[in-house]
């Protein structure tokens, strides 16, 4: 019994629409309409309530904007308890049950834990610098299915 993990492909592109002038969208396993479903009981061989899903979010830029992760994880990506929140600032405390823990050394990839310890759909931001320091932000959901095996 391991811990689950993936790899989420972010990618961005020109839309003239969008603030940042840049869309988003997300692909991989998982995935479905800009949500992320994590599920303990279904990934291989089911996995012990202690173990987190380990989400790798790399960024696919095919945007004529120069975009890339902030180097904080912190900052890279905030989430709120409430999944009908707007996220328009960093919240005041981190989130107990996903955490952003690093961005890669060429910021195109964010690591991220999730305990999936209860059934339950959170709200969070993935944040992207600008080559001059504007942040742009893309807001999925995350679907918590189960708390997993003792």
């Amino acid at each position: 019994m391991g811990e689950a993990r993936r790899t989420i492909i972010v990618h961005a592109y020109d839309d003239k629409y969008e603030p940042c002038e840049v869309g988003f969208s997300m692909s991989g396993y998982g995935v479905r309409n800009d949500q992320i479903r994590c599920d303990k009981d279904k990934a291989k061989g089911g996995m012990k309530k202690s173990q987190p899903h380990v989400v790798v979010f790399e960024l696919a830029n095919r945007s004529s904007v120069d975009l890339q992760f902030p180097e904080n994880p912190d900052v890279a990506m905030w989430v709120s308890d409430d999944h009908s929140t707007c996220l328009d600032q960093q919240p005041a405390n981190p989130h107990p049950v996903i955490k952003a823990v690093s961005v890669s050394d060429d910021r195109q990839q964010l690591t991220v834990e999730n305990l999936n310890c209860a059934k339950d759909n959170f709200k969070f931001v993935l944040n992207f610098e600008r080559n001059d320091g504007k942040l742009c932000q893309y807001d999925p959901i995350w679907a918590n299915q189960n708390g997993g095996q003792a």
